[in-house]
């Protein structure tokens, strides 16, 4: 399929190509769990999520791209999009879901 929509060369990074998607999937969770904070406002929060993204992301890419190349920094995209998401429940989860 990857020969087919971008040609031979991509086919050797498929591998890369799926932690890529992955990241997005990630990132589309993440952001679902933002998007119902703000539906609450909970407003705050969103400066922490954004920035656990951030700082997971850089120091993951400087751990992982030297070593690894492309598939470091698609991990560490995942790496940093994961931690956003759990870290959205989580609020979520604190938030919404309180005992009385």
């Amino acid at each position: 399929m990857l020969r087919l929509i971008y040609g031979s060369e991509f086919v050797t990074r498929g591998r890369d190509f799926v932690l890529v998607m992955t990241a997005g999937a990630l990132s589309y969770l993440g952001l679902s769990a933002v998007f119902l904070l703000s539906a609450a406002q909970i407003l705050r929060v969103q400066v922490w999520l954004y920035a656990a993204n951030t700082i997971g992301g850089i120091v993951c890419g400087l751990l992982l791209v030297p070593v690894w190349g492309i598939a470091g920094a698609a991990i560490a995209q995942v790496v940093a999009n994961l931690l956003q998401a759990a870290v959205s429940y989580a609020f979520l989860k604190r938030s919404l879901f309180r005992s009385p």
